[in-house]
């Protein structure tokens, strides 16, 4: 088999799978959240589930956009049906929805879907981690 073969895709790193921050942007987005009254409250979890679903949405959430909105800038507003599922499904009050998008879009617009993340991960074990012993039974499922 070719190296590259398990390279990742679209030469991002596996880390991009889940953030795409710099440092000074993620005390940035730290920083957003830790001011507002009820999602400073959110969990590591909460925060990263909220930011991989809407990546997973993107064509979700675009197609409901004027066409006039690029596409590869993350929109100013999510349709209501995007706004339940991410309350219902990320455990966040739908009045605060809004506010989340509005401080986590550009990270959500910026990583991988998780269809996508899945092949990452899965390279990055085959070709780095299988001959340690590492991710053989987790990676079995991706």
């Amino acid at each position: 088999m070719p190296d590259n073969e398990y390279a990742p895709i679209n030469s991002r790193s596996a880390f991009t799978c889940f953030m795409a921050a710099t440092q000074s942007s993620l005390v940035h987005l730290l920083t957003a959240l830790a001011a507002h009254e009820t999602l400073k409250k959110l969990s590591l979890t909460q925060v990263l589930r909220f930011v991989t679903s809407a990546a997973c949405l993107k064509r979700d959430i675009t197609i409901v956009q004027p066409s006039e909105d690029l596409v590869n800038e993350p929109p100013e507003f999510l349709s209501v049906s995007i706004k339940e599922f991410l309350a219902e499904s990320v455990g966040i009050a739908l009045s605060d929805i809004p506010d989340a998008w509005d401080i986590l879009k550009d990270e959500a617009w910026g990583i991988l879907p998780l269809p996508e993340c899945v092949k990452v991960e899965s390279a990055a074990f085959r070709k780095h981690g299988w001959d340690r012993g590492l991710g053989k039974y987790a990676c079995s499922f991706m």
